[in-house]
């Protein structure tokens, strides 16, 4: 299946369930606008990046204003416009990041999720935020960009995910995704953590402590 089915499928609980986003998304772009966007990049680009793009345009990250999260596609996941991630591709390069890694989503606090341009079509979904993953390097989220909108379709179904003036969160959610993205080291917590230090996580507790 095509991700556009899933995206409309998603777009339209959204509509149901009183979601800001519908106002602001507008119609996609060709494959040819994307492909003279891209071209800067001298490598092919996946399908699915072409497909995410032409389903829709998403808003402008100048745009973005409190409160901030209410319009996101799925929990914590903004979608901006193709300039907005060639933007963030250039920055994050310019900082370290492997040019391999292109941005599809991002938010507010920057967290990322990009695909591996080298993978093509079949690439994984990687997640970076060194201050959740305790890694410097981008982590395997998703086992492909079809699977991140399949998965959260079927959290929504199961009440993992429910969307009421925002998006709200089962905690089961990592049991539950890690079972459909088996190949993906976020969701699989004790090969994630295995062999780190108790004392990282020290700033977390106090954290969550605080919140308390």
């Amino acid at each position: 299946m095509i991700i556009r089915n899933y995206l409309d499928e998603l777009l339209e609980y959204l509509i149901k369930n009183g979601s800001p986003l519908p106002e602001k998304v507008t119609s996609g772009m060709s494959r040819d606008e994307i492909k003279e966007k891209l071209s800067f990049l001298k490598r092919d680009i996946p399908e699915t990046v072409y497909q995410l793009f032409e389903w829709k345009t998403g808003q402008r990250f100048e745009d973005e204003k409190p409160p901030y999260m209410l319009h996101s596609l799925c929990p914590l996941v903004e979608f901006y416009t193709l300039d907005d991630c060639i933007e963030l591709y250039k920055i994050k390069r310019d900082f370290g990041v492997d040019k391999k890694y292109f941005p599809l989503f991002y938010n507010i606090g920057m967290d990322v999720w990009y695909i591996d341009l080298e993978d093509g079509a079949k690439s994984k979904v990687f997640f970076y935020n060194p201050g959740i993953t305790l890694s410097e390097d981008p982590m395997t989220i998703y086992d492909s960009l079809e699977n991140m909108f399949y998965s959260t379709l079927k959290a929504i179904e199961e009440g993992i995910y429910t969307y009421d003036k925002g998006w709200n969160i089962d905690p089961r959610q990592f049991e539950f995704f890690h079972k459909l993205n088996p190949s993906s080291l976020y969701w699989d917590t004790d090969k994630r953590y295995e062999g780190d230090d108790p004392d990282d996580f020290e700033f977390f507790d106090d954290w969550n402590e605080s919140e308390k």
